[in-house]
């Protein structure tokens, strides 16, 4: 059955039965040059990170009733386990790495940021020094909300006990733009805290900055490098990305509003807590988010029919990104509204435990697979190819072994896959004897099925491609020309 056409990308211009487009003649030109890799910092220093023990979790009751914690000794069926030797050549010179977190991004005072009124339903605005793509919309600005979500515009009257998106009282009531990587409502003890700083790439220190600046912006350089290669290895179609500027916002040890708790006894009687982040990147073309998430306690709070014990049960939070004014909104699955958002500390869609990646700039795009998950949307980068076929394209959708037999279908030619990481494979595309958009579908078991699917988009020429190769600068340049009808 093929896939609803609103879930998947369109090449506009280039859709319709007849393709009367018009002549378009496309260059490719591939340069041969230098690459220009990443100078790493100093070598670290020499304090190391204390050995994380396991603990126990307070709130386990016969059989699974929360997500343990990040540094418990649990078996994991996928993913790699946050770790200090993430990037080992990024390392923070002026910083012991006691301060810093295997999985979550540097936040906190020390790294500059700044946090909002510590209770829940608190929306902080902040001026962004850059524009940010969006949902199809351009914003420059933000709110910070207590409640688990970055938002364009306010809420028509705070967080709702159980939230409908995008709001059918739309336009009645206001439907806002937001990134959500825990909607619900929160309380906070004396050690919950919201943390946000805006970060910017190779920023220039003034003659007068402190050491603690300059600290601050090296560590922002070191960060959106890090987001660059978590990017890259989870996304097709982000090899070219570069992030120039982005948001980072932390919700620290947040419970969950109708939790009854005593501050002078969290040692002895401690309550459950979630912790979070969502960092938001961008050149000012494309965006990208990722979610962390270190330890997620509960689900929802009492307003939603939770337990007001352990925050179980009843409507869990929304996971997902909403266009605003009606526009639509896309929520992650199986975790969003389910039970099973208690496992998100547990599982990841780029093969890093606890880590979730996007593109959210026109459509929402998930970045690689979740385990668990064996039917949704495939993607191909690029999105369309020639009927002449011979192509490499980038897939992803399902979950990939080395040895999962790979193939993808186009319309109804195969061809045979192979593996990249466990988040990606290639496909070479086939020779195709219809234009425009195609079924396309990836199978890890031979082609018997193809339980994710998407589109491809299949364009008609009127002659072979002509290669012709150049000089320019010294430099080899191949031009292949392309002629669509």
């Amino acid at each position: 059955m093929p896939f609803p056409h609103s879930s998947i990308p369109k090449m506009g211009s280039f859709k319709g039965s007849s393709l009367s487009l018009g002549v378009f003649v496309v260059f490719a030109v591939s340069l041969v040059v230098g690459q220009t890799n990443f100078q790493p910092p100093p070598p670290m220093m020499q304090q190391q990170m204390p050995q994380q023990m396991p603990q126990s979790n307070p709130f386990n009751t016969n059989g699974r009733a929360i997500a343990p914690i990040t540094y418990n000794n649990r078996p994991l069926t996928m993913g790699q386990r946050p770790t200090q030797e993430r990037y080992p050549d990024l390392r923070n010179v002026y910083a012991p790495d006691y301060r810093r977190d295997p999985l979550l991004y540097s936040h906190g005072y020390y790294w500059g940021d700044r946090s909002p009124e510590a209770r829940g339903g608190v929306t902080e605005m902040t001026n962004l020094q850059f524009q940010l793509p969006f949902y199809g919309g351009m914003y420059n600005y933000s709110l910070i909300a207590t409640d688990g979500f970055i938002a364009f515009a306010p809420p028509p009257d705070g967080t709702s006990n159980s939230p409908v998106f995008p709001n059918p009282k739309y336009p009645k009531e206001r439907d806002h733009p937001f990134i959500a990587p825990f909607y619900s409502k929160t309380a906070f003890t004396q050690r919950s805290r919201v943390f946000y700083r805006h970060i910017s790439r190779g920023q220039v220190a003034k003659a007068s900055a402190t050491q603690d600046q300059l600290r601050q912006f090296h560590e922002n350089d070191l960060m959106m490098e890090a987001a660059l290669r978590d990017i890259r290895f989870g996304m097709i179609g982000a090899e070219d990305f570069l992030p120039l500027h982005g948001l980072l916002v932390t919700w620290s040890n947040v419970t969950f509003e109708g939790k009854a708790f005593d501050n002078d006894r969290l040692e002895t009687d401690p309550v459950p807590e979630n912790t979070f982040q969502a960092l938001v990147v961008t050149d000012e073309v494309r965006t990208y988010a990722i979610f962390n998430y270190k330890e997620v306690s509960w689900t929802t709070h009492s307003g939603a029919y939770g337990d007001v014990h352990n925050g179980l049960g009843g409507n869990p939070a929304r996971v997902g990104f909403n266009g605003g004014n009606g526009t639509g909104f896309w929520e992650l699955h199986p975790f969003s509204k389910d039970t099973r958002l208690a496992q998100m500390d547990e599982r990841s869609n780029v093969d890093f435990t606890g880590r979730y990646v996007f593109r959210i700039d026109e459509v929402i795009q998930p970045a690689g697979c979740v385990e668990g998950v064996y039917q949704g949307v495939a993607y191909a980068s690029p999105s369309g190819g020639s009927m002449l076929g011979g192509e490499l394209v980038n897939v992803t959708g399902p979950c990939f072994l080395k040895t999962s037999q790979i193939r993808c279908k186009f319309g109804q030619y195969e061809t045979q896959g192979t593996y990249v990481n466990p988040v990606q494979a290639k496909c070479p595309t086939p020779t195709m004897f219809e234009a425009g958009w195609r079924e396309f579908g990836v199978s890890v078991d031979g082609g018997r099925t193809y339980n994710f699917r998407g589109e491809f988009f299949v364009g008609e020429f009127d002659q072979a491609p002509s290669n012709k190769t150049s000089t320019q600068d010294g430099q080899s340049i191949q031009i292949i020309r392309f002629v669509f009808l």
